[in-house]
């Protein structure tokens, strides 16, 4: 695990602030391993052995609770992916 990110009692609720706890552990899992770790819902889906649509609609179901609880609109939210490379759709 990298140094700063939660570990296994944040994930199981353990340590987790109250606004996390009303997550699931899988759920919890999710979050660190898509928004921290920056897995796709297919590598998540596949280390865990479950369907990738079950792994997206887990996770988006976390973002709504948690953007409940501090009110914002999930539409604003945006992920940007570290790895791979944007290609350039001009050159072709």
């Amino acid at each position: 695990s990298i140094t700063g990110l939660p570990d296994t009692s944040w994930i199981l609720g353990e340590t987790c602030a109250n606004e996390f706890y009303c997550l699931t552990s899988l759920q919890r899992k999710i979050i660190v391993k898509y928004y921290l770790e920056d897995w796709s819902d297919r590598q998540i889906a596949e280390s865990l052995g479950v369907q990738t649509s079950s792994i997206n609609g887990k996770r988006r179901e976390a973002i709504n609770i948690l953007c409940k609880i501090y009110n914002v609109d999930p539409s604003t939210l945006k992920r940007v992916r570290k790895s791979g490379t944007l290609k350039d759709k001009t050159k072709r």
